[in-house]
């Protein structure tokens, strides 16, 4: 199998989430214009690819993650001969395009969410993408066929809104025109008008933490967040909520979630908590029930999720664990059931457990 190709050297940052794009439905010419333009042509393929899945149906609920991975896998020449139109529609039904919110910038979401989306990267380099994408929000014809059944009507169009609105952000970044609203670096808190300042680890060492975010600093409102978690929890059949949106706050993430306060009322985002490792408070070891996970990307050695061990594992049962997926709810998940785990041939997520020393 042709290994699939990734994108290098990106600046992708923590990724906004836009609530609804502004959509005026006319389904007149632009669909017709753009199957006779010169992209349309160009390509063999001009039908958005059909997974044929359902997500409600217990056949997905009961597969594992690389099965259902496998389910929504598009081969690579597939990917290549599609036209814009047709692999933007497929991009934005495949379930796991959602994952990018359970991250906290792009860069980290990119190098695990194009394992899974496998059209993704290839769409990012199409030069009309950002036409076909305001094409698909203004046509009521081609907005409804990538249409995702995700509930009322009313939550498919806000999923689908903010896919578009996904894709939109993650093409202009790429090609360097826009730049980020959201800064996740502790050491530039101050461009968010956010308060600095650190927590201490049980040995006494200080870790950096952002106090007081809201979802606007988050470029976001409580809605879309709500819906972003619906769209997330339908690729995980292990996932259920356990601190819904409306408790779980936009002012702590994962790491300040699983290594300083499970408490809803925690004001602390935490960057990086690997302080909590090196200054010996926690060493490698067993898992056992209050244990922190930690999902560690191989090739830039950066933690991008923490999580606390609720259960241990049991016959072919997985660990499960509670975590924060990004400014979303408090999951409990299995430790290989949930976005930052990666089923690819890539292996490029190593899993650590860590106990108090």
């Amino acid at each position: 199998m042709k290994k699939k190709r990734l994108l290098k050297n990106c600046c992708f940052h923590t990724l906004p989430l836009i609530l609804v794009m502004a959509l005026s439905f006319s389904p007149c010419a632009s669909a017709t214009a753009l199957e006779e333009s010169e992209d349309a042509q160009a390509y063999s393929i001009t039908e958005p690819y059909e997974y044929g899945i359902d997500l409600d149906s217990d056949e997905w609920k009961n597969s594992s993650l690389s099965e259902r991975v496998a389910d929504v896998y598009v081969s690579d020449d597939v990917v290549e001969n599609m036209s814009t139109q047709a692999l933007t529609i497929t991009v934005l039904c495949n379930p796991f395009l959602s994952d990018f919110w359970a991250f906290d910038n792009y860069e980290q979401a990119m190098e695990i969410v194009s394992h899974k989306v496998n059209g993704l990267t290839e769409l990012l380099t199409r030069e009309d993408v950002l036409e076909t994408i305001s094409l698909i929000a203004s046509d009521e014809e081609l907005f409804t066929s990538a249409l995702i059944d995700y509930g009322s009507d009313e939550t498919n169009i806000e999923i689908l809104s903010m896919k578009l609105e996904l894709l939109n952000t993650l093409t202009s970044v790429f090609a360097g025109t826009e730049s980020d609203s959201f800064v996740s670096s502790c050491e530039d808190a101050a461009l968010l008008q956010a308060s600095k300042t650190t927590v201490p680890t049980p040995n006494g060492s200080s870790v950096k933490v952002i106090s007081g975010l809201t979802y606007a600093d988050h470029s976001t409102t409580l809605s879309a967040v709500k819906a972003a978690q619906t769209s997330l929890l339908g690729s995980y059949s292990s996932a259920t909520v356990v601190r819904d949106v409306s408790s779980a706050t936009a002012a702590y993430n994962c790491h300040s979630y699983a290594w300083y306060s499970t408490s809803s009322s925690n004001s602390y985002w935490m960057c990086d908590p690997s302080t909590y490792m090196t200054d010996g408070s926690y060493i490698s070891g067993t898992a056992k029930v209050g244990s922190k996970i930690t999902y560690t990307a191989v090739s830039s050695g950066t933690i991008i999720h923490s999580a606390i061990v609720s259960k241990l594992s049991s016959g072919s049962t997985p660990v499960t664990v509670k975590s924060k997926w990004g400014r979303c709810g408090v999951i409990s998940h299995y430790t290989n059931d949930c976005p930052y785990t990666d089923t690819s041939e890539y292996g490029s997520i190593r899993i650590s457990t860590w106990n108090a020393s």
